[in-house]
């Protein structure tokens, strides 16, 4: 299994509503999100693409992505090793 990570402002705009509808969820388990868009921004693309630009310069979101990978590829194979594991060990049938 391989695990991949990437950063699509595609998939960011396509997943809004999903996003929305996690929230309770977050908010119930005291989770941190941050979704800056209402209703109607949500639905305005030019809105949408400016909120993405401005968080990706905020968040830096290239170098934290390149940082990320850059650890993941130091952890991947001992993460992967642990679940495979653990999943042969708690396996069960149905």
């Amino acid at each position: 299994m391989k695990i991949k990570i990437i950063y699509d402002k595609n998939q960011i705009k396509k997943k809004l509503n999903f996003i929305e509808e996690c929230i309770p969820h977050f908010e119930r388990n005291k989770m941190f999100f941050y979704f800056p868009f209402d209703n109607t921004s949500k639905k305005d693309s030019l809105i949408i693409d400016e909120q993405i630009k401005k968080d990706e310069e905020k968040f830096k979101i290239k170098s934290t992505k390149e940082k990320i990978v850059k650890a993941w590829k130091e952890k991947e194979s001992a993460v992967l090793n642990f679940l495979e594991k653990y999943n042969k060990k708690n396996i069960v049938w149905i």
